[in-house]
């Protein structure tokens, strides 16, 4: 009997469990995931915090006539990807001594726009004392644009900054069209170093368009690649500026671009400062079609030597100035005459294959202290032989060399050896060997085609020089000056040594041309 209840309460047992019901898993329901709202709009001394806190619920913030409070960063660095953000009416700061930034930009898709007649007023006046970010009352920094990928900024119109006015940095695929900077107030206000835009550490920036009227560099590259700078104005600041590179965490520039340009009333054109003593490189920058005019300092300015100052220091290889082009530079009577056209102070390995092809940069002095220029690739460009009426009875002997360099002790220079026998301030003479002489056939020919209009066949050609051709002061005594001529054919033929000494006249160096032919 008790085996057989056994049996059968292990049954009922088995039974029992296969009959139960088996208890269902709760199921929770999804948290609701809150919807940004497609606008929304803050104004007043509020809007810059509300902005701020709400800025995750919104897919466009319009920041209408927003009064931002006194030691206060209008803080949008945490946008979610593809917001827009749009200014109305006048932006404003409250006054407070602190460093800033006033204003915080920052995410991945951003588009940032100002509307029509909108513009950002920091009031940089009540700072101004002169002195900038050097001394003086604290000053903050206006707008960091940073960490800003595949990003837009269109139409700012920024008036009146404490000190500098836009910092990129961080930045990967950020386009900036048509922004304005105007401190024009702070010529005669006390503004110092306000500059435009000062890019770091960035890739594939590109800044079309853009107005600057400051006391600084209109805008200043110390770090980053694939950065272009075009169809910009900048005046009354320190021109279109690398550097300055070194000391820095990131030290490396590479293809930049500067194009289709103007640099007026400013204290540099071109510049480029590499600090001395310091390691990094800057290679690939290219300046473009600019036009300078009414530069009070340096026309154009590249330096090794950089130490707080322009041309302060030793200058040191550290960071190699390589593959730079500068071409298509327009400023005829650019420069005040207290000014030095084109200054270049390189270390003794530190500027390497550059191009300088049809620069025109007047009215100031030569400078008495380039060390190290380079060779370059091209110093006067192409000589278009359409400025010239039958080339072909001089260049031949051109070609073949038929000319003596003569130094100023009546030596003769052999190009073979030409980087150790020329000195900066050396004055080189060009001495054409004489044509040979026309047979009694060849100058009745010459004759008869003058006599129709036409120009000699075997005798010196008639010179027509356009002005500025050359790129340096240029003229000819007669309207058929046939050692200048000889001189054009020479240039054409100029290999890169002798360009060397081309690029150091306008340091101080004084290549002439006389009128003598001798023998050889």
């Amino acid at each position: 009997m008790s085996k057989l209840f056994g049996s059968l309460l292990v049954a009922a047992l088995a039974v029992g469990v296969i009959a139960s019901p088996v208890a269902e898993p709760a199921i929770t329901e999804a948290p609701s995931l809150a919807k940004r709202a497609t606008s929304c709009t803050f104004s007043g001394s509020s809007g810059a915090a509300s902005a701020s806190k709400s800025q995750s619920s919104c897919s466009t913030i319009i920041l209408s006539s927003v009064a931002v409070p006194s030691g206060t960063t209008l803080d949008l660095s945490d946008l979610p990807d593809d917001t827009t953000v749009i200014f109305e009416g006048e932006t404003t700061w409250g006054y407070e001594e602190w460093s800033g930034p006033l204003l915080q930009i920052s995410g991945t898709g951003i588009t940032i726009k100002g509307a029509s007649g909108a513009y950002l007023n920091p009031d940089g006046a009540r700072w101004w004392d002169g002195e900038g970010s050097n001394g003086g009352v604290t000053k903050p920094k206006f707008f960091y644009a940073h960490d800003l990928i595949s990003s837009t900024i269109t139409d700012l119109y920024i008036e009146n900054t404490p000190v500098q006015a836009v910092s990129i940095n961080g930045c990967d695929g950020l386009t900036i069209t048509d922004m304005t900077i105007n401190n024009e107030a702070g010529d005669t206000a006390g503004g110092h170093n306000t500059d435009g835009f000062d890019i770091g550490s960035s890739t594939n920036v590109v800044i079309t368009g853009a107005n600057v009227y400051n006391q600084d560099d209109c805008v200043a590259v110390n770090s980053g690649t694939d950065i272009t700078f075009s169809g910009g104005v900048c005046s009354g600041g320190h021109g279109l500026s690398i550097g300055s590179v070194g000391g820095r965490s990131d030290n490396v520039v590479d293809t930049v671009t500067f194009k289709n340009c103007e640099v007026k009333n400013s204290v540099n054109g071109i510049r480029i400062k590499a600090t001395e003593g310091d390691t990094g490189s800057i290679t690939g920058v290219t300046y473009s079609e600019i036009t300078l005019a009414s530069i009070s300092k340096y026309g154009i300015l590249i330096e090794q030597n950089y130490d707080g100052g322009d041309l302060k220091g030793t200058p040191t290889s550290g960071i190699p100035i390589t593959d730079l082009t500068v071409e298509n530079i327009s400023g005829v009577d650019a420069v005040a005459s207290s000014g030095y056209d084109v200054v270049i102070v390189c270390g003794s390995s530190g500027c390497s294959d550059w191009t300088w092809s049809s620069v025109d940069v007047t009215g100031g002095t030569t400078y008495s202290g380039c060390e190290n220029v380079p060779s370059v690739a091209s110093w006067f460009g192409e000589v278009d032989s359409r400025g010239f009426i039958h080339i072909g009875v001089i260049k031949p002997h051109v070609s073949e060399g038929h000319y003596d360099l003569v130094g100023p002790d009546g030596d003769i220079k052999i190009i073979s050896i030409w980087e150790h026998v020329v000195v900066l301030g050396i004055s080189i003479t060009l001495h054409m060997w004489p044509l040979p002489e026309q047979t009694e056939e060849q100058g009745l020919e010459d004759e008869e085609r003058k006599a129709t209009g036409e120009a000699a066949a075997h005798s010196a050609p008639e010179l027509v020089v356009p002005e500025g051709f050359f790129g340096f002061p240029y003229s000819a005594s007669t309207a058929e000056d046939t050692q200048s001529l000889y001189l054009a054919f020479f240039i054409i033929r100029l290999d890169e040594n002798i360009q060397t000494a081309q690029l150091n006249a306008f340091c101080d160096m004084d290549l002439t041309m006389d009128g003598e032919a001798v023998d050889s």
